[in-house]
């Protein structure tokens, strides 16, 4: 590129790494520490939603002026575009269809976006320039239901949801709601048998605790091995109107808003805390606030593996053990032996409770996704999905008398989790367009609390933060005055309360 692009808008660009160099905690990636100069920066998951944040608010004002990113980038975020250059008419290796092109091109020339008019380009090969001319050609992608998809996880929600809540109590009312359902329309062109899926669909939420009858003293979420249930529910026939309801186990998911086979997990893992729970350290409640769903996306690497144990303190290690995971299983991992009497999801879940302590500890993101050759994205989700799941686990527990001590101890892990930063700066990490990088800078200008930025002005916040724009920094000052008045109106109805509740004692 010529080098006049680096003598464009110097000064934001400055201002630019500098804000990412706070958000960082003092890293950047040297590809952007190169290309920034230039106007040119990289999209992807792999970075961190406040890096990905200011990235785009810099593309948006002009600071940058191309980026170079993947298919995602297109979904969901209203980032227009002069020109958009697809390079290949594949994402990964199937060909694109016509609504997620639509979606891709559709970045140029936005309506009510400065220009409406926007070019777009699709490079390809000879070979595939006429399944090209037929793709512009093609008609939409049709909407299909996603009820019957796969394991039919959908419908199981769906009748598990509908129980619970009373909109359906028996078999002839969730035959009527299924045919109120896209499916139901859909059904005949898609070859599926509805009452043959819901039939089936409640066999199996039976045969795994999750449904009882509502006439039979015993419920069938106690027998949590699987065996007996399945056995009895073999024999279970049930009439049209039978009235049916949710078991403990069935309740406790949907208010964790999990489904069965992770609550059977989940279930499992806190009785096993529940007899041996170790809290000398936050590790093993951080074991069980990590989220099940990274599990089979993470493969921990033997040497990093072995030494973050060997780092360990000794309270650490009493948890690893409480778990299985002794010094004989980490020489075993290290020399590539399988794991005897562990599960791989525990050691893999383990692996990522270590990375997700030293984000507790207030280690920065960077050097985290650096020492588990894992990506800042990765980190960062990692981070977002134990806030999510310890919330979730907590309303588990809330449905389950037997795990009331776990309610009392996981009660701050969510908030804390989201962000993993310093306690004085959660408050400030409530605002919108505020990730931890920027919640330190306005701390550091000042700005300690929501009172302090919601008695600034618009001019003020811009010259005392690095890089944001007006538009933000009106949200950002906007959104601190709302939450202060729903702060003070909340104060004002428990005053409210409790002078209603005063008895006036006569003289």
């Amino acid at each position: 590129m010529s080098r006049k692009f680096q003598e464009h808008k110097i000064d934001e660009k400055k201002a630019l790494y500098r804000a990412l160099m706070a958000e960082c905690k003092g890293s950047v990636c040297p590809t952007l520490r190169n290309t920034l100069p230039f106007g040119v920066a990289y999209h992807h998951s792999g970075l961190m939603g406040g890096e990905r944040r200011l990235l785009e608010e810099a593309f948006v004002s002009g600071t940058i002026c191309c980026i170079c990113c993947t298919s995602t980038l297109a979904a969901g975020v209203n980032l227009p575009a002069k020109r958009v250059i697809l390079r290949s008419p594949y994402v990964g290796r199937e060909f694109v269809s016509m609504s997620r092109y639509k979606q891709m091109v559709g970045r140029a020339g936005r309506a009510g976006m400065g220009s409406s008019l926007g070019e777009s380009i699709l490079v390809c090969k000879n070979t595939d320039i006429d399944k090209v001319r037929e793709l512009v050609h093609s008609s939409m992608d049709q909407c299909v239901s996603s009820l019957a998809q796969g394991d039919a996880s959908g419908m199981r929600s769906l009748l598990l949801s509908a129980i619970g809540q009373g909109m359906a109590t028996s078999l002839a009312d969730l035959h009527q709601l299924v045919k109120r359902t896209l499916l139901s329309v859909q059904a005949t062109r898609l070859g599926v048998d509805l009452t043959a899926l819901v039939d089936s669909t409640l066999v199996g939420l039976f045969r795994e605790g999750a449904l009882r009858v509502c006439n039979q003293q015993a419920d069938v979420s106690v027998c949590l091995s699987g065996d007996n249930v399945s056995q009895t529910n073999k024999k279970l026939k049930l009439r049209r109107d039978t009235p049916l309801s949710v078991s403990r186990l069935g309740r406790a998911a949907i208010k964790g808003c999990m489904d069965l086979k992770k609550a059977r997990l989940l279930y499992e893992d806190l009785l096993q805390a529940q007899a041996s729970l170790v809290l000398l350290t936050c590790l093993h409640l951080l074991y069980l606030v990590t989220p099940y769903d990274l599990v089979d996306q993470i493969r921990p690497s033997p040497s990093v593996y072995f030494n973050s144990y060997n780092n360990l303190s000794v309270q650490d290690q009493q948890c690893a053990r409480v778990l299985g995971i002794t010094e004989v299983c980490m020489v075993r991992i290290v020399k590539g032996h399988t794991h005897k009497g562990v599960p791989e999801r525990v050691i893999k879940r383990f692996y990522l409770t270590l990375m997700l302590s030293e984000l507790w500890q207030q280690e920065s993101v960077w050097k985290v996704s650096v020492k588990y050759h894992v990506t800042r994205g990765f980190v960062q989700n990692l981070m977002s999905s134990s806030a999510a799941f310890a919330a979730c686990v907590m309303r588990f527990c809330e449905e389950l008398e037997e795990f009331w001590a776990f309610k009392d101890l996981l009660v701050n892990f969510s908030q804390r989790l989201s962000h993993c930063c310093t306690q004085e700066l959660l408050p400030l990490m409530e605002l919108p367009a505020v990730k931890r990088g920027r919640a330190q800078q306005l701390y550091n200008a000042n700005f300690k609390t929501l009172k302090d930025i919601a008695n600034t002005d618009v001019n003020t916040l811009v010259s005392c933060v690095d890089h944001i724009s007006r538009k933000v920094a009106g949200q950002i000052i906007a959104a601190a005055r709302l939450l202060l008045l729903e702060k003070v109106e909340s104060l004002r109805e428990e005053a409210q309360e409790v002078l209603e509740g005063i008895a006036v004692i006569p003289e």
